[in-house]
């Protein structure tokens, strides 16, 4: 009887040790559940939330910290904590920033240069010709051919756009600083 008393005893301190809660994540413009918002609580990754919007979070905690992509992040304090929580959308998130720049030191443009030169020759110590390579399919193949002749082609303009300085990118980018930071741009 003592024994069996102990094992009960036993188990409901290990289930009282292990109590959690379920909170369910949503977003009320669209009136749907968030998936994958991911639940920190107390610094500590929990769980993501499931298709539902469920996840489950231990009964008692410090600051539950709910995070998702395209959505503000969210530390509410355990007081505050409801069984659902509405996460709004973050319109003002850039998901990818492009930065484009010239570096004008010159002691960069040779070392490149340098690395390519060497790169060059390590390969083709590596890797030595063994043979002629030739294919008859290949020459045959008008597809390949044809890809051959677009791909000179936009070689050209790439260049002639790269001398003359007008690719749309760096216009762009120059037109975007404005005129004062022009002054003193070099190529």
């Amino acid at each position: 009887m003592k024994k069996s008393w102990i094992i009960i005893t036993l188990l409901a301190s290990s289930m009282a040790a292990q109590a959690q809660r379920c909170i369910t994540v949503y977003d009320p413009e669209r009136n749907e559940p968030v998936r994958d918002a991911l639940v920190w609580v107390d610094h500590k990754e929990a769980e993501a939330s499931t298709i539902l919007g469920e996840a489950f979070i231990p009964e008692r905690f410090d600051t539950l910290h709910i995070s998702a992509t395209g959505y503000v992040s969210l530390a509410i304090p355990a007081s505050l904590t409801a069984d659902s929580i509405p996460l709004m959308q973050d319109y003002n998130n850039i998901g990818e920033i492009v930065v484009y720049g010239v570096y004008r030191n010159k002691q960069l443009t040779e070392s490149v240069k340098r690395w390519t030169k060497e790169a060059r020759k390590e390969f083709e110590l590596r890797n030595p010709i063994r043979g002629i390579n030739f294919s008859m399919a290949d020459t045959v193949d008008p597809r390949l051919r044809r890809i051959k002749k677009q791909t000179k082609k936009l070689e050209k303009i790439f260049k002639r756009m790269d001398a003359e300085g007008t690719d749309p990118i760096i216009q762009a980018y120059r037109k975007a600083l404005g005129k004062n930071s022009q002054t003193g741009y070099s190529k």
